[in-house]
């Protein structure tokens, strides 16, 4: 939520020698400020567990006040 929140893409660490043949976008050794709208969190546990979380960054809160009706 960090990342969607900053809107900065966290470095690949350690990359140093890139593959010719695996054109993906690496953001090695070095974080960028970019526009994140949405971040996944992968959780990996022993035993078989598995959870991926997707994020959504909400431009605008939602309003959750109920109308108040005292008159019972």
């Amino acid at each position: 939520m960090i990342v969607a929140m900053n809107d900065i893409i966290l470095p690949t660490i350690n990359y140093k020698n890139p593959d010719k043949e695996c054109d993906l976008d690496y953001v090695p050794n070095h974080s960028i400020q970019a526009e994140v709208n949405y971040a996944i969190s992968n959780g990996f546990r022993f035993g078989g567990h598995y959870t991926v979380l997707v994020f959504k960054k909400i431009k605008e809160a939602p309003s959750y006040r109920a109308e108040c009706n005292e008159s019972y």
